[in-house]
């Protein structure tokens, strides 16, 4: 079983991974049938519906 499967076997909504080499953000979201994928990056902003009001700014949390 893959992390994903395993991942919604126990009803996970959200999940991310950082890639901090990359400074780039994989925000993995249940949809139907599987997780769709959305990497951020530079200026981009993650939030999610998940926790209202975070608001993690990806210019800030790569700044060195």
């Amino acid at each position: 079983m893959d992390k994903r499967a395993e991942y919604h076997a126990i009803s996970v909504k959200e999940y991310v991974i950082v890639d901090r080499f990359k400074q780039a953000v994989l925000v993995l979201t249940w949809k139907q049938n599987d997780f769709s994928e959305n990497w951020l990056r530079g200026d981009d902003t993650y939030t999610t519906p998940l926790l209202p009001g975070l608001r993690v700014e990806l210019s800030e949390a790569f700044n060195e």
